[in-house]
């Protein structure tokens, strides 16, 4: 997605954009668009359009995608940001026009849901526009001195302003799942003691040296806002800001990261929601080895079943789209056929009786994404204010000095153990190379 949030950071970048406005105002000039120089204000949220969009079309053509992002054109997408709407369309229908940019136009579709009774619900679904960065433009930016692939150093995220989000419950109409819309915050004392929280992991994080991967800072997003229980105990994961963070690389990636020039280590919980579930339930654990070892289904089914239906409300009735198509393309079969979801539902349920309850409990997967966070920035929280120690969350693992894992592991599972009533199996992955003590 064009977030338009980015900023050039580098004298060659500044140098591109530079470059970018004068082809923009000398198309305006030439083709009688503009006829009056911008005020002072407007001319500074035109340049700060440029600049954010630019950064966002050379992340595209660095992740790949075909090098397309995506950007809602609806004016009310645009509230609240430093981007404003008139000062975008203006700029990306001006690029279109020199050639800088590609453009597929979005659109929007009613869909209709017949249910049983003769009534009907309607909602709408579609495709934001989307746009990519064409070869004039990237060579552009080549001659400047700015590669694509090194955008990150760059075009920089700002710092996150919003530090806590809050959404209501996704919906979902079929196999389509309609994402949780932002709600607005009251400024209560839970809010800002959760604010003061996220604010002194970001500004710890500040002051160290992260290298390969980037991190700008984070912000916590609680779900379910709209849930009649709901009371801040809901979601609650922390979310490096920008689609580019080091969240989303790969894990091998990850474990090439240096936190004040030393190598990281990640110490992941194993099956995190299952054996959360069986704490705040009141189960043992008793399976021995690993959690994913089910007989007759293969390791990575069993896993993405167990993340599907725990991060759904109930049992799932088919397999996620996703996953078929992930499915399809790794194999060439279709997953529905080859383990159907009911036959993998009764091997999950025979292997863990908890789960056969799964949708009937009071226990939803907003507060196993809960307790699981609690754990993980508790345990965060514990190595700032005690040792000074930096960790990286991504999700349900943290990334640590790999000379520390030792006392990180041990704070991360006395932490787990406090907010999910059971004691977690870890793992730790280690960088290629490293020499573990005692080895």
């Amino acid at each position: 997605m064009a977030t338009l949030t980015r900023r050039a950071k580098t004298v060659e970048v500044q140098s591109f954009v530079d470059a970018a406005v004068r082809l923009l105002e000398g198309h305006e000039t030439s083709t009688g668009i503009r006829q009056r120089k911008r005020t002072e204000a407007a001319q500074t949220a035109f340049l700060r359009a440029v600049e954010a969009f630019l950064g966002d079309l050379l992340l595209g053509a660095k992740i790949g995608r075909g090098g397309w992002v995506f950007r809602s054109r609806h004016a009310k997408s645009f509230s609240g940001g430093e981007v404003t709407y008139r000062q975008f369309i203006a700029v990306a229908e001006t690029m279109e026009a020199l050639g800088l940019i590609e453009v597929v136009d979005g659109f929007n579709a009613m869909k209709t849901i017949s249910w049983e009774g003769g009534q009907t619900s309607r909602y709408q679904q579609g495709k934001a526009a989307r746009y990519r960065a064409s070869k004039n433009l990237l060579d552009l930016a080549v001659g400047m001195g700015v590669e694509a692939q090194d955008v990150g150093r760059h075009f920089q995220e700002t710092t996150p302003t919003k530090l806590i989000v809050l959404k209501d419950s996704s919906r979902r109409f079929g196999r389509d799942k309609i994402p949780g819309r932002p709600m607005s915050l009251s400024p209560t004392a839970t809010v800002e003691r959760l604010m003061d929280q996220v604010r002194l992991i970001n500004e710890f994080l500040d002051g160290i040296d992260i290298q390969g991967g980037i991190h700008k800072g984070f912000y916590r997003v609680f779900n379910l806002g709209d849930h009649p229980g709901f009371d801040w105990n809901k979601g609650g994961r922390l979310y490096s800001i920008g689609i580019d963070n080091y969240q989303r690389l790969k894990e091998k990636d990850r474990l090439g990261m240096t936190l004040d020039g030393e190598s990281v280590a990640e110490i992941d919980i194993s099956g995190s929601y299952l054996t959360a579930l069986h704490g705040l339930l009141g189960q043992p654990l008793k399976i021995e080895g690993d959690l994913y070892n089910v007989p007759g289904i293969p390791r990575s089914i069993v896993k993405g079943w167990l993340v599907a239906t725990l991060s759904n409300a109930g049992h799932l009735k088919r397999w996620p789209k996703d996953k078929a198509a992930d499915f399809v393309e790794e194999t060439g079969q279709s997953l529905s056929e080859t383990y159907s979801i009911k036959a993998v539902r009764e091997a999950m349920i025979a292997n863990y009786p908890v789960l056969d309850a799964w949708g009937q409990v009071e226990i939803d997967w907003g507060d196993l994404m809960f307790r699981e966070s609690e754990a993980v920035i508790g345990t965060m929280v514990h190595l700032i204010k005690a040792y000074q120690i930096p960790a990286l969350p991504v999700h349900d693992s943290l990334l640590v000095p790999a000379s520390k894992v030792g006392l990180c592991r041990n704070l991360l599972v006395d932490h787990y153990k406090y907010s999910c009533k059971i004691e977690p199996r870890v793992t730790v992955d280690f960088p290629e190379g490293w020499v573990v003590e005692g080895s």
